[in-house]
């Protein structure tokens, strides 16, 4: 069972004990009413042990304590209480609301049950934190998480404020005569290299204030995430056109590498796509797990011919650089442009920055700020640097 599927599983069985809870049911009623509820793996694993009990002579299971059990005993991993742990302590706010990442330090804390007091479990919570908020209740004492979260709300809500207040800038009108008087001193130039081409600013500055823009300051502390260390693969097609003449970065996609299950793949970051995107062959050739579409639709820009029909999707373990991880939901292609693409939706989720002269992604993970530049070979072949055009087919 993959791991959304087990934790589906988790959440599952805490809201069946919830229920019983409240509703009163009997405990001579339980098992029957979770046994007919069952469906697909769940419902034939649960027939096929009824029978195996019957010919073993063994009594039907009576109580939903022991049912649960056997259930967790079945669908969970042995490890399922390092890996709750894990998640537990990798637990961070991120790009998350604070609202929404409170509930999911609550869910992580109840569940892993470590006997932690309110001050252990208050410190673990604020730390999660993104630091610009816990800049802002650093000074206040707390002694329970709800203070910290109520705290954190006020401080969102400051930040929030304070964006939409620094975002504003009076806007004012010059003197029709005195602007067409200043066209006409400034005659024979391009309009985007006027001398007199007002700077205009539009991240809240002080009226009459300049400020130097500084390229390096947006770079300092950011992880250059690369990958080198792994085997490389290439099961798509690819037409190569090798030059030797550098031409920078103006008509360059963004193309990069990752690492999935230690092979390093390729990756097309398009902001024109409206899905995240991940090749049938490397699906394949890594025997990754797949689910069938909620919603299958056609798909006829990705690939040259007829149309291909999305029907699959995958949850795509990524990794890119130290500390970049993370399972992406992608639908299942046949295409040949690269192995995986991520469109807009993983754009969004990580709330990325591009700096487009310089081709760089910037986003957040974390604690860290990660910068994910091009890679300049990324379909080059080494041991045929020398011709002029390629074509690479491996399967």
């Amino acid at each position: 069972m993959e791991l959304w599927e087990w934790r589906s599983f988790w959440t599952w069985q805490i809201d069946v004990d919830r229920f019983f809870d409240v509703m009163g049911v009997p405990e001579s009623k339980q098992v029957k009413m979770v046994a007919i509820r069952l469906k697909k793996t769940a419902v034939v694993w649960w027939d096929k042990l009824v029978i195996q009990r019957q010919r073993q002579r063994k009594g039907p299971v009576k109580t939903w304590r022991r049912m649960k059990q056997l259930m967790l005993d079945r669908f969970l991993p042995e490890d399922y209480e390092q890996i709750l742990y894990k998640m537990y302590l990798e637990c961070v706010q991120g790009k998350r609301t604070v609202t929404e990442y409170t509930a999911e330090f609550v869910r992580f804390s109840e569940r892993n049950d470590l006997g932690e007091t309110d001050n252990q479990k208050v410190a673990r919570y604020i730390s999660g934190l993104r630091s610009s908020i816990q800049e802002r209740i650093g000074l206040q004492t707390v002694w329970t998480v709800q203070e910290a979260s109520s705290l954190a709300l006020k401080a969102e809500l400051m930040e929030k404020s304070t964006r939409s207040f620094s975002s504003f800038k009076r806007f004012t009108p010059q003197n029709n005569y005195e602007a067409a008087n200043e066209k006409e001193k400034n005659v024979g130039h391009k309009s985007n290299v006027c001398p007199s081409r007002r700077t205009v600013a539009l991240l809240g500055e002080e009226e009459d204030e300049e400020q130097e823009f500084n390229e390096d300051d947006e770079y300092e502390g950011v992880e250059f995430a690369e990958e080198e260390s792994h085997e490389k693969i290439n099961i798509v097609l690819q037409r190569i056109l090798l030059s030797s003449k550098d031409e920078g970065q103006r008509k360059n996609l963004f193309r990069t590498h990752c690492s999935i299950q230690n092979k390093v793949c390729n990756v097309i970051v398009d902001n024109g796509s409206t899905e995240n995107l991940v090749s049938q062959k490397l699906v394949d050739f890594l025997k990754l797990p797949t689910k069938e579409h909620e919603n299958p639709f056609p798909l006829g820009w990705i690939k040259k011919g007829s149309q291909v029909r999305v029907t699959m999707t995958c949850r795509v373990p990524i990794s890119i650089g130290k500390h970049y991880k993370e399972k992406i939901i992608c639908d299942v292609l046949d295409m040949d442009v690269c192995h995986v693409l991520f469109g807009r939706p993983w754009q969004y989720d990580n709330d990325i920055t591009y700096r487009g002269r310089d081709n760089v992604i910037l986003f957040t993970w974390g604690t860290h700020k990660i910068a994910l530049a091009p890679v300049l070979d990324f379909d080059r072949s080494e041991g045929k640097k020398k011709s002029n055009f390629l074509v690479m087919t491996h399967s």
